[in-house]
């Protein structure tokens, strides 16, 4: 009988354990593996409307934090890779033990194509770009890193067909060839034939290595030199300037959980071969932020709206020039406008990996001619619905983001690159003619997003009900029109991606009386 009792007990205790962690491990955390905040604790509704949101919130908080989660996730993947299987979704398990990214995968085998309207809109509006800064003095060219998959294709899955003989690059490369004056460097032949010399992608990484990233910036760095003769003098380090060993910790491996093994794909130069390279160049930079460089003894100028390919390439590319300039994202020409307000630009280098391809460029509105079109309206011919104030608004605090009010001034305490305000009210039936004028004081460059919200929909925001500006550092005041069928009545106010404190002074949206944007 004793026996008996201590089996219950026993068993008892092994399935209540779950859940008794789950009840005690409610702070948000980085979850490492997936590059992500667990969801918070959710607030208990204060109204029947809240609840639907309720039960999802609740939903992704016991997902993230169920008792021994990282345990039982440790052993799926483990058991998936002792079988050579991916355990992630958004990692292809190669040949050799090599780990691929999933989004590169149809630019791989020359799924994802242009069309020719894209083609066509893709030439538009590069050329426009390209007319409007050669007007302000300004050269432009445009840069790829290829995906991983192009330059080590004998390592991806042999299942992994190509099914086209014209990858996504090779396609518009041609068109561009015939239809845009803008340089487009297609850097796949000096990386091919560079990894007869060391490896110049990382094996359990998206990215190219310090080594890979040299060959890239010594082929940009030959371009530049033939644009600015005796002004610009390409260097090229050799693969004996480097220290090559085993991969630590990467983006791949760690979202599979896979262990690097011993091949020496990372690769870091020796500091003796450095001499007389830009100390400015060198420093560690936070990233997600504007960065600039200053190399003395250089002459020119430069603007980079580049991603991650460009972390390696940043020193070398910076020491070629006086000031440098580098924004994630992509080229946004009112950027440069108002960059253009404080010092000079030659050269703006777009740069975007392969598998963004087809890639198709913007053009971005231009908030000054907007907001001066649209206060009239929204001062004489619109209803005011919702002002944000203390007294109406009911925000919530997160850790990533704290609120405070200051003389009816929202501030805005951030230490993430994707804080948000959810705002709601009644809206009128039928379709919403809207116009929401913010006042936003900005910490530096960036660029807001307004979501709306439309019912019914499988997602309350979404990219296509949404609408971007960009924020110049300081005080920032637009106007926002948006019309949208069956209006939710909820927005969702993305002030920008960069850290630091933002300020809203006032925010305000109005109804159009006469129900149309005028």
């Amino acid at each position: 009988m004793r026996y008996h009792l201590q089996i219950t007990v026993m068993f008892l205790l092994i399935i209540s354990t779950p859940l008794v962690l789950t009840l005690i491990n409610h702070n948000s955390s980085i979850l490492k593996n997936e590059n992500r905040v667990s969801a918070p604790v959710p607030e208990i509704p204060k109204s029947w409307d809240q609840w639907p949101d309720f039960s999802s919130q609740l939903e992704r908080y016991v997902n993230d934090h169920f008792g021994l989660r990282p345990v039982f996730l440790w052993l799926y993947h483990q058991l998936k890779n002792a079988i050579n299987d991916s355990s992630s979704k958004s990692v292809i398990q190669g040949k050799n033990g090599w780990l691929f990214y999933d989004m590169e995968i149809d630019t791989y085998r020359h799924i994802t194509k242009y069309t020719e309207e894209q083609l066509n809109q893709f030439a538009e509006v590069i050329e426009y770009r390209r007319n409007w800064l050669k007007q302000r003095g300004i050269d432009y060219i445009m840069v790829i890193p290829p995906n991983k998959s192009s330059i080590y294709p004998e390592y991806v899955p042999d299942y992994l067909t190509i099914i086209q003989p014209e990858s996504a690059l090779d396609q518009l490369l041609a068109y561009a060839k015939q239809h845009v004056k803008v340089p487009i460097l297609d850097l796949r032949a000096s990386l091919k034939k560079a990894k007869s010399q060391a490896w110049v992608y990382y094996k359990y990484d998206t990215h190219w290595n310090e080594f890979g990233g040299n060959i890239a910036q010594y082929q940009i760095a030959q371009y530049l030199a033939a644009m600015y003769p005796n002004k610009i003098q390409p260097h090229l380090f050799a693969a004996t300037d480097y220290r090559f060993s085993k991969e630590q910790e990467s983006d791949l491996s760690n979202m599979s959980y896979k262990k690097p093994d011993n091949t020496n794909s990372w690769a870091g130069i020796k500091p003796e071969s450095l001499i007389n390279f830009c100390e400015n160049a060198l420093k560690h930079y936070e990233k997600n932020k504007p960065i600039s460089i200053h190399c003395p003894n250089k002459s020119i100028n430069a603007l980079v709206f580049r991603d991650s390919f460009f972390d390696f390439l940043m020193p070398h590319i910076a020491n070629y020039f006086y000031d440098s300039t580098y924004i994630e994202g992509e080229l946004n020409l009112n950027i440069i406008d108002g960059i253009l307000k404080d010092k000079s630009i030659n050269i703006v280098i777009e740069e975007m990996v392969e598998r963004k391809l087809p890639y198709l460029p913007k053009l971005h509105v231009n908030v000054a001619e907007e907001y001066a079109q649209l206060a009239p309206v929204f001062n004489k011919k619109a209803k005011s619905v919702f002002k944000l104030l203390p007294a109406t608004s009911n925000l919530q605090n997160t850790e990533l983001q704290t609120f405070t009010w200051e003389a009816n001034k929202l501030i805005l305490h951030v230490n993430t690159t994707d804080p948000s305000l959810n705002l709601s009210f009644k809206p009128d039936a039928g379709k919403g003619y809207y116009l929401m004028k913010i006042s936003i004081e900005s910490p530096e460059i960036t660029e807001m997003q307004v979501f709306y919200s439309q019912q019914p929909a499988a997602q309350k925001f979404t990219e296509q009900n949404s609408s971007r500006r960009l924020l110049s550092k300081g005080i920032n005041t637009l106007i926002f029109p948006f019309a949208i069928e069956n209006f939710g009545g909820e927005i969702r106010v993305d002030p920008g991606n960069v850290r630091g404190r933002y300020i809203i002074n006032s925010l305000e949206i109005r109804a159009l009386a006469n129900g149309a944007l005028q």
